[in-house]
């Protein structure tokens, strides 16, 4: 199970994201913009999740100034960060955020029912275990 930090301000879109990751059986821990979700990851320093979604467009902090302060942060640096957004071209985007993985919005859910392939710590136990299955 990975824990997911879920960073949207569209109630909608969070709650449906949510419901999909934890029906695939991963714990979400759910923010509505950028400042919420660093006041949030400073409550978990000591449990931080496995990665985090980022929509680009929000109040308060956007996912652009969220996504540098992270990678500013010694603390947060490698936290690994999936775009989730509307933008036209997501190579508009990817180029320019220093992100893992860039998502388009609408979501597919063959995206988050795979979301373990982009999780570090579950990607080494995946491969920890094909390792001993002789795969």
């Amino acid at each position: 199970m990975c824990k997911i930090l879920l960073v949207e301000d569209d109630r909608d879109i969070r709650e449906s994201m949510a419901s999909l990751l934890n029906f695939a059986g991963h714990w979400v821990g759910e923010t509505d913009n950028g400042r919420q979700a660093l006041d949030w990851l400073s409550q978990h320093r000591e449990d931080p999740p496995c990665l985090a979604i980022v929509d680009m467009m929000m109040p308060v902090m956007d996912g652009w100034e969220l996504i540098g302060t992270l990678r500013s942060d010694p603390n947060w640096r490698g936290l690994y960060i999936i775009v989730f957004s509307a933008v036209r071209s997501i190579t508009d985007v990817a180029g320019a955020v220093p992100a893992n993985a860039f998502w388009t919005k609408p979501a597919r859910i063959e995206l988050f029912e795979g979301i373990r392939v982009h999780c570090p710590y579950h990607a080494r136990v995946s491969a920890s275990n094909s390792d001993r299955l002789g795969n």
